[in-house]
């Protein structure tokens, strides 16, 4: 085993009272295991994972239904689906992935369901706490009109 595994109370440093060991290098910090939080917290680093993968094989299928209607040489069923498919995904869901990763990037405490909630109900209001970068309320505004037109383009075809 490598020693990254083998840590021992000798590794950690002293601040005041508290004993800490320098974050872990890759994955889940064993620290976890054990702890009063663990299950809430696995719980959310899977869900988040499940969302990522989820969108990212979304998004496979939606380029792989591009190459088949290219194939085909069926320019309707580019324009009118893989287009609106990849605008409407990527505005709601691609987005909500780059959220995840900028809270993981960051550790912000905000909460990205109501983000997404009111992303829905009221674009325009101050997000507050839930603010993760600089513009974020304009970057909502836009791809919420863009998910939104994209499906109507979509729904143009299906009558």
């Amino acid at each position: 085993m490598s020693d990254n595994f083998n840590c021992s109370i000798s590794d950690a440093h002293t601040v005041g009272l508290v004993k800490y060991r320098d974050p872990y290098p890759f994955g889940v910090d064993p620290s976890w295991r054990g702890s009063r939080s663990e299950l809430p917290f696995l719980n959310s680093l899977k869900m988040k994972m499940s969302i990522l993968l989820g969108v990212a094989q979304m998004n496979l299928g939606i380029i792989l239904s591009y190459f088949n209607a290219h194939l085909f040489g069926s320019s309707l069923d580019i324009w009118h689906q893989f287009v609106p498919q990849m605008i409407f995904l990527n505005c709601l869901f691609g987005y909500l992935s780059l959220l995840i990763i900028i809270k993981w990037c960051t550790g912000s405490q905000a909460d990205l369901y109501h983000v997404m909630i009111y992303m829905f109900l009221s674009p325009t209001d101050d997000l507050g706490d839930n603010q993760l970068f600089w513009g974020q309320r304009p970057l909502q505004i836009l791809l919420l009109l863009l998910a939104i037109v994209a499906g109507c383009f979509f729904l143009n075809l299906s009558f």
